[in-house]
């Protein structure tokens, strides 16, 4: 009965080593497809392989250009690179799928182990991937809550903690997801839940950041704990949440969107020998229109940031960039240098660095 089940199933077989039935989504059987599909089924492919290396170009140019001009804080710029580590092997891992289903590799069955593998990797990188948004909102609560200090003292573990979590999560729900110890309609509602609150998170940081730097601008500018730090932190959080405002939204609507609308219906109708056709088909858009969602967010990510755009357009050369990142995302050794040049000037200028001066000081830079 369970072999029946599974051979009418567009989502699912039958580990032979387990006996466990496992969950297979990204894999297309072409046979499978309604005939007006099929007709058109090397298109679809010669569609999908074409979005999928503009992804891995995309990719590719974002990974660079983030490590070229470095204007991000490290906890922020590491874990929005590693949404795109992430996307680059699940986009690569597509391509033997792809063979298999054209029949230039042979394959057994759908329960071919090297099919299984491949799924079960792409659910760990899947999972990930659609954790980005809880990522980031994680991130920018912290750089409000350790506002005064964030960029100063790097906390570089932040982002190693919050990655290391991502990932141990996404390993645990990917594995019961595929080997079906959880049903899937559980994994769509959590998600979603978790992605709407983190976007909820993200924008009362960004809400409770921006009233801190007003107040502090109009009632304690000659307040000795608003220091030169505090307030460059104050302005980068402001200015990372404005471009990442539009990211975020994105991200949720795609979220409370692809899930629900590509695998819901998978889940209600996949023992149906009816709809066995549709939903192969709708597996067929899915990557189809996954791939080009690749490369639009990782140019999305690459150019919403100011100073990558002016990078990329030639407005700023990239060794004004590093002079600028070696001045505002100084290490603890510049920050030592910093301090000691300041100290040499305050002696030969005699001038006592503890004192409050009440007259405002004008310095223009050239």
């Amino acid at each position: 009965i369970l072999q029946n089940e599974v051979q009418m199933s567009a989502f699912t077989a039958i580990d032979p080593h387990t006996n466990r039935t496992v969950w297979i989504p990204f894999f297309i059987r072409a046979h499978r497809l309604p005939e007006e599909i099929q007709t058109l089924y090397p298109a679809f492919v010669a569609a999908e392989v074409l979005g999928q290396m503009l992804a891995l170009i995309a990719c590719s140019l974002a990974v660079f250009v983030y490590y070229r001009v470095c204007a991000l804080h490290f906890n922020l710029a590491q874990t929005i690179l590693n949404a795109i580590y992430v996307a680059i092997p699940f986009v690569i891992l597509r391509f033997p799928l792809i063979l298999m289903e054209t029949g230039v590799i042979r394959y057994e069955s759908l329960a071919d182990d090297v099919i299984i593998i491949i799924s079960l990797i792409r659910a760990f990188l899947f999972v990930s991937l659609y954790n980005f948004e809880i990522n980031i909102a994680v991130e920018r609560y912290f750089a409000l809550k350790y506002v005064r200090t964030y960029e100063k003292v790097k906390r570089r573990h932040i982002s190693l903690i919050i990655l290391t979590i991502n990932n141990l999560y996404s390993l645990a729900i990917a594995y019961l997801l595929t080997y079906d110890y959880i049903h899937g309609f559980i994994y769509v509602a959590l998600t979603c839940v978790a992605n709407n609150f983190a976007l909820v998170t993200f924008l009362h940081s960004a809400k409770k950041n921006e009233l801190i730097r007003m107040k502090l601008i109009q009632f304690r500018r000659n307040d000795a704990s608003y220091t030169i730090s505090y307030r460059w932190q104050l302005q980068d959080n402001a200015r990372s949440a404005r471009e990442l405002r539009i990211l975020m939204i994105g991200c949720n609507c795609i979220i409370n969107f692809i899930l629900p609308v590509m695998f819901v219906p998978a889940l209600i109708f996949d023992h149906d020998p009816a709809k066995s056709g549709i939903l192969e088909a709708a597996k067929l858009f899915y990557q189809v229109i996954s791939a080009y969602v690749f490369v639009l967010s990782a140019f999305y990510l690459t150019f919403i940031i100011q100073k990558h755009r002016d990078y990329i357009f030639g407005v700023t050369t990239v060794e004004e960039f590093t002079h600028a990142a070696e001045l505002s995302r100084t290490d603890n050794r510049m920050i030592a240098d910093t301090e000691k040049h300041f100290i040499r000037l305050s002696q030969e200028w005699k001038v006592d660095r503890t004192r409050k001066i009440p007259e405002i000081v004008e310095i223009t830079i050239n």
